[in-house]
């Protein structure tokens, strides 16, 4: 055994070890020192080539981890925001679906004009070589738009054709127009948007919501129509 004494770096305290050791301890200021020993002769020992670089001793706390995982989280939860944001980005629309009540259209005239819509368009979708009707004509939602001046409802409907080997579902959309909810005119403008279902076969709306509101929907905005409300179908 080969004790060597050196002064302690940290606190200039006589520090002593064996020359065999590869880390010391300081007994007065419980500093930790890693010995670097690779030019010291063993036989004729040198001691400014004996080099004592301190320990760094690292505590990895509760409080630190619960900061990492805090980190963490928050890094994941940005990364699932952007995607769904980038994933909504590649629809037909940037819009997106949502449900608004209508609380100034009631029953009966949300009744009546559905009613009307249908017997519409019954009269465009009735001749098809290969399709027939698959159940019936059903209400998808509204659309109730204002300016200025005047009120326009476009009501929503959705039906199915299908033949032996192939469906299609589609949205047709009716508007109403009027200068307020109990004035509207029941003669209605139907989108005329022809969706091929076959060869020879059409019928008259949209394969999709989006779509219809799209081709439909737009164009009364444009003249300065809001749609200050909706039922169930895709807005701004």
């Amino acid at each position: 055994m080969k004790i060597i004494e050196k002064k302690c770096p940290n606190c200039g305290a006589d520090l002593k070890f064996d020359i065999k050791d590869k880390e010391t301890k300081c007994r007065y200021c419980k500093s930790e020192f890693i010995i670097e020993d690779n030019n010291i002769d063993k036989n004729n020992i040198n001691l400014d080539d004996i080099v004592l670089n301190k320990k760094i001793i690292k505590v990895f706390s509760i409080f630190h981890f619960l900061i990492a995982f805090v980190i963490f989280a928050i890094t994941i939860a940005m990364f699932i925001v952007g995607f769904n944001h980038f994933k909504d980005s590649e629809g037909v629309s940037k819009e997106k679906t949502v449900k608004i009540n209508i609380n100034e259209i009631d029953e009966k005239i949300e009744n009546k004009l559905v009613k009307a819509s249908i017997n519409e368009i019954k009269k465009w979708n009735i001749m098809h070589n290969n399709y027939e009707l698959d159940g019936e004509y059903e209400e998808a939602g509204l659309y109730y738009l204002k300016n200025t001046l005047s009120v326009r409802i476009i009501v929503v409907l959705k039906y199915t054709y299908k033949n032996e080997s192939d469906s299609k579902t589609i949205y047709c959309g009716i508007k109403y127009m009027g200068n307020d909810i109990n004035s509207l005119n029941y003669t209605p403008h139907l989108n005329t948007n022809q969706v091929v279902l076959g060869d020879f076969d059409y019928a008259y709306g949209y394969e999709s919501i989006e779509e219809l509101y799209d081709g439909f929907v737009r164009s009364d905005k444009s003249l300065g129509y809001k749609i200050v409300a909706s039922k169930d179908l895709f807005i701004d």
